[in-house]
């Protein structure tokens, strides 16, 4: 098994114009003959944000529900961070083992690994970054956690990446994710820069973990893990900038199928022939991943978020039978090669990622949140509420023919600023129509004579892709439904409590539809607390005399001490985050 890991200096494309998407674009973005981008060859890397597929971790045809914890307090170590599982059922996601699950929430810290000497510690932030996939072949789920503050080797914010494996019941045990470790079966692990098979050091701020993806990117058939360090530094001369780096680990059909073998070396800069490495430029390459097949050749792709000058860049690369080769690394940027927008600081592009088949073509497409985007309002002027680009795959990979952005004035929330519209994404087929339907969080949107309260929007695929002409905006005060008039959220909602922060879907009933969930961590629960956070589940369908399939046809609340949900709940908890 081998590991790669690349740092990322982003490359500046030339402006080209824009042009109508056909299947086959004759200026899809270059899949050869790039070499001249790079300043050597022969290192490759990769990241990634959606999952190669839902979680179903006890194998049941539920998907199961993955929620964040990680500014929660364990024990004594203040900010160490938990993860839950809520696992679904016939009656959606549900903490409590109902309808026949026989499994109630699952919590994990860093403790739950059983490793000897491995034990939270205050500020770890366990939980930042989540991903799933089978990456030792067994035909069970597994669960990545990043860990991107971890100090490792006395370096401070190194960062790891825990693995708990999925595993078949076992006596009067469920069948589920279990650290292991008897009877063959595999045992949690710690991953980190100084593991075996992985490549690079742990260095203070690297953030190993910082985001984390799975996917087949070699097409053998088993699923990889992408982890992003965008802290990864670029060393001068006294001097180690945070150019940002992504390491590639890869699955195998063993019980631990993660951290074998070790191949490439990290680069520290990569450059355009003739120009040299930045100095004194901040660019964190690897905060934000996102994996799917953009050219249907079976091979996963990666496209990779950079801060850029804080203007925001994705990078793209190509998987091969063999992995990624450094040739394939193309850059999007708003107002380039034909992307809709203008390139300005502060925009914070690529901020969120997310990939789906929004045309349902058999090439899955990309969608790009810039939470801090200037778009034009009402009156002439342009404001910051925040965009979402979209590209579309081809066969020869992502082409910015056709491609989209949305923005709040635009789906006819003018008057509003600062809502931070693109940053959180998830994708999945909501209405059971079409391709995939684009779920985009605006957490900081106020409304209802509060600040902050939150909101998600849904654009839905119709044949030739997303429509603006079928789109849903929930909010906490909004009903689940046309026909319903209890709201979403059963609960007060008020300043900050940023719903849509994190958004997530999955067929948590198993009816054909993916569910939405959606966390408000920001909320306050409970009197002499404050910010303990919640999360929704919103069960897709129509409402009860109401056929449209856009609406929700229930809701359930989930917050830490209740609901099911284990742990008790604490002031800025931010469950859900």
């Amino acid at each position: 098994m081998t590991k790669q890991a690349f740092s990322l200096l982003p490359l500046m494309p030339p402006r080209a114009t824009s042009s109508a998407r056909a299947g086959t674009a004759p200026d899809a973005l270059p899949r050869r003959g790039a070499s001249v981008l790079l300043a050597t060859a022969g290192v490759l890397w990769s990241g990634a944000a959606a999952q190669a597929a839902e979680p179903d971790f006890n194998h049941d045809g539920y998907a199961d529900l993955v929620i964040s914890a990680h500014a929660e307090d364990v024990g004594d170590a203040q900010n160490a961070g938990l993860v839950h599982v809520i696992y679904g059922s016939s009656e959606g996601a549900s903490a409590t083992g109902a309808a026949g699950t026989g499994r109630a929430d699952q919590t994990f810290s860093i403790a739950s690994l059983g490793l000897a000497g491995v034990a939270p510690a205050a500020q770890d932030s366990f939980g930042k970054a989540v991903a799933w996939g089978d990456f030792n072949a067994d035909g069970w789920t597994d669960l990545a956690i990043g860990i991107r503050a971890r100090e490792v080797d006395g370096s401070t914010s190194a960062g790891a990446v825990a693995i708990i494996y999925g595993l078949p019941g076992q006596a009067f045990i469920a069948a589920g994710l279990k650290p292991g470790g008897t009877d063959g079966n595999a045992k949690a692990q710690l991953i980190t820069q100084s593991s075996i098979g992985v490549a690079g050091t742990p260095e203070a701020g690297d953030a190993f973990g910082a985001a984390l993806a799975s996917g087949d990117f070699n097409g053998d058939g088993i699923d990889d893990l992408a982890v992003g360090a965008p802290g990864e530094g670029y060393p001068a001369p006294g001097e180690d900038y945070p150019t940002g780096g992504v390491n590639i680990i890869y699955g195998s059909a063993t019980p631990q199928g993660l951290g074998y073998g070790k191949a490439g070396t990290i680069r520290r800069c990569l450059a355009p022939a003739g120009s040299s490495c930045p100095s004194n430029k901040i660019f964190w390459a690897g905060e934000t991943l996102a994996a799917a097949d953009f050219d249907g050749d079976g091979h996963d792709d990666l496209a990779i978020g950079s801060e850029w000058h804080s203007r925001g860049l994705v990078a793209l690369i190509y998987g091969t039978s063999s992995g990624f080769a450094a040739r394939d690394l193309y850059m999007l940027r708003q107002g380039y090669d034909g992307l809709q927008g203008e390139y300005h600081n502060e925009d914070s592009f690529g901020d969120a990622l997310a990939a789906g088949d929004f045309d349902n073509d058999g090439f899955a497409d990309l969608a790009i949140g810039t939470p801090q985007d200037r778009v034009p309002v009402l009156g002439g002027y342009d404001v910051s509420q925040g965009s979402v680009s979209v590209v579309y795959g081809t066969n020869n990979g992502l082409s910015t023919f056709g491609n989209q952005r949305f923005f709040p004035s635009f789906l006819g929330n003018a008057g509003n600023e600062h809502l931070w519209f693109g940053q959180a994404l998830a994708t999945g087929n909501l209405d059971g129509q079409h391709g995939d339907d684009l779920v985009i969080g605006a957490p900081s949107e106020s409304g209802a004579g509060y600040s902050g309260t939150g909101a998600a929007y849904i654009l839905y695929s119709m044949s030739s892709g997303l429509s603006i002409l079928s789109r849903r905006h929930w909010t906490q005060e909004k009903s689940v439904g046309f026909a319903f008039s209890s709201p979403i959220c059963d609960e007060f909602h008020g300043d900050g409590d940023h719903f849509g922060k994190v958004v997530r879907t999955g067929d948590y009933n198993n009816d054909g539809k993916a569910d939405l969930a959606v966390s408000a961590p920001g909320k306050s629960l409970s009197a002499g607390l404050g910010h303990e956070g919640m999360v929704f589940a919103l069960t897709s369908g129509s409402a009860f005399l109401n056929g449209d399939p856009r609406d929700f046809s229930s809701a359930r609340s989930f917050r830490q001490g209740s609901d099911g949900v284990n742990n008790a709940p604490h002031a800025n908890d931010g469950f859900g985050q």
